[in-house]
């Protein structure tokens, strides 16, 4: 993960592994968080305006990883829209790339340690987050209101 693959992601060129893909993921789920956060607390109007806003700039990420993602099997960039589709998403996701170069690019060089965390991070902190809160009914109760 560098600025190299931030910079082909806005330039809808170049490739994403799955690695890289996961690593991004969690991310902007952390960034999106962390930006909805003190909207909680404002008037219902604003929060709901704040809330759209960030949730269309959210999917357009998300439709910019797709598209590394598809470039990894040699894929166009119209193939990134059934990223939107439940189910066929998880083949987008999960297809193993090229191991060879293609029209996008060379395949990308083996992630590192740290993104390699980022992408476990991205399994490992939601799934923490939902025994916490199966054990702790009244954190549950708390959060909900």
């Amino acid at each position: 993960m560098n600025s190299t693959t931030i910079k082909s992601l806005l330039k809808l060129e170049g490739r994403i592994n799955r690695t890289e893909f996961f690593a991004y993921l969690f991310l902007l789920q952390i960034t999106f968080f962390l930006i909805t956060l003190p909207t909680h607390y404002m008037p219902d109007d604003i929060f709901n305006e704040l809330n759209i806003i960030t949730q269309i700039i959210f999917a357009i990420l998300m439709f910019l990883l797709a598209i590394g993602r598809v470039h990894d099997y040699n894929e166009s960039i119209l193939y990134a829209l059934l990223f939107f589709v439940p189910l066929i998403n998880l083949f987008i996701i999960f297809a193993k790339g090229e191991p060879f170069p293609n029209k996008y690019g060379p395949p990308r060089p083996s992630p590192t340690v740290l993104t390699k965390l980022l992408a476990i991070s991205f399994i490992l902190v939601p799934t923490v987050m939902l025994i916490i809160l199966s054990l702790s009914p009244e954190l549950a109760e708390s959060i909900k209101s």
